[in-house]
């Protein structure tokens, strides 16, 4: 989103406390569990994955699932892509497993 110089992206929501609720909401209606595999259709940049990781890590429960991200717009994918890996590098049991495909 944006153009020109300044760029704005859906980081950005992740300063409201209503958008932040309904990502947490999301994560406990689809029940992920441990050694599933999930794609994330229209991923933007991994905002969803990123807090459900960061979520499981801070409730002292370690979370584990395959991750596929899949968006339109490269540099979304790319940003996604490298959020999550940022998320589960260094945190014991939490085991990200990263797959990006950019359709077009």
């Amino acid at each position: 989103m944006g153009g020109g110089e300044q760029k704005i992206s859906y980081d950005v929501l992740c300063a409201c406390d209503e958008y932040l609720r309904f990502l947490d909401r999301q994560a406990d209606l689809l029940g992920i569990e441990p050694g599933d595999r999930v794609a994330d259709m229209g991923c933007g940049t991994g905002n969803f994955f990123a807090r459900y990781f960061a979520q499981r890590d801070t409730r002292g429960r370690g979370a584990s699932a395959r991750v596929t991200l899949v968006d339109f717009v490269p540099t979304a994918l790319a940003a996604a892509e490298a959020k999550l890996r940022h998320v589960g590098a260094g945190r014991d049991g939490l085991a990200v497993s990263v797959d990006a495909r950019c359709v077009s």
